[in-house]
């Protein structure tokens, strides 16, 4: 989460006519997402005069205060302010968040994870959209359906254009951003290699399979330094997913 993000001011938005009761005003608590959150741009509030006001974000997550949601103050007699989560979960395009804490979700072309088949399309998703460098690490637990997944990115690594590495030599991804990530461990366990030796992470894309002993580089050498991990892709253009 970046440690320098600042409250957005209050912002009120006509959305009505009359005598103003479709308006409302909101104001950004805490920024969640690595994109900037700008008001008016990529957040703000919709109200109408029979309905309680809502939020509405687009690619921009984070908790947000908005007026209006539980009546007004006995002492002010101005609305209540309330905390809306929204933006969650993390994938989708445009976000639509209301009082009661419910949420309407805009996925043009992200794929939900709701079976085996659709993990696999997540993946498929995740390589073939994010711009280049790409990185996938993909957390193997044993017995979960991850076999299905990891024989589709081995099948399809050639057609799409990454380079595919099974959790025997997953220490070669790691290898690669040494600088940036707590690691220090060793290197293949079978001894073989897979990518040259010239091989630059800022010119690649990787599906990577954590899975078994290699599990233990993920939690050790990668989840501790993650955001900043994201962040380096991100700077060079690219993107990183993560998923189990």
């Amino acid at each position: 989460r970046p440690k320098d993000i600042k409250p957005a001011p209050v912002m009120t938005l006509a959305v009505g006519a009359g005598n103003g009761s479709g308006r409302c005003s909101i104001s950004i608590a805490e920024q969640s997402s690595y994109a900037p959150c700008i008001l008016g741009r990529s957040f703000g509030c919709t109200n109408a005069a029979e309905r309680s006001p809502s939020v509405w974000v687009r690619g921009c997550r984070g908790r947000f205060l908005l007026r209006g949601c539980s009546g007004k103050d006995e002492t002010s007699g101005k609305d209540e302010t309330s905390m809306i989560w929204c933006g969650y979960p993390p994938g989708a395009s445009s976000y639509n968040c209301s009082c009661d804490g419910r949420s309407t979700a805009s996925w043009p072309r992200a794929p939900h994870l709701r079976s085996r088949v659709d993990a696999r399309a997540a993946a498929r998703h995740a390589i073939n959209q994010a711009p280049s460098p790409k990185a996938l690490l993909f957390v193997h637990f044993a017995k979960c359906g991850g076999t299905a997944v990891r024989d589709y990115l081995l099948g399809h690594s050639k057609r799409a254009g990454f380079t595919f590495l099974d959790y025997a030599h997953a220490a070669e991804f790691l290898s690669l951003h040494r600088d940036a990530l707590a690691w220090g461990g060793s290197n293949n366990k079978k001894g073989d290699r897979v990518l040259p030796r010239a091989t630059q992470w800022n010119l690649s894309s990787f599906a990577v399979e954590f899975h078994h002993y290699a599990e233990n580089h993920y939690w050790r050498g990668v989840l501790p330094r993650l955001g900043a991990l994201r962040r380096r892709y991100v700077a060079a253009g690219g993107a990183l997913v993560t998923f189990a």
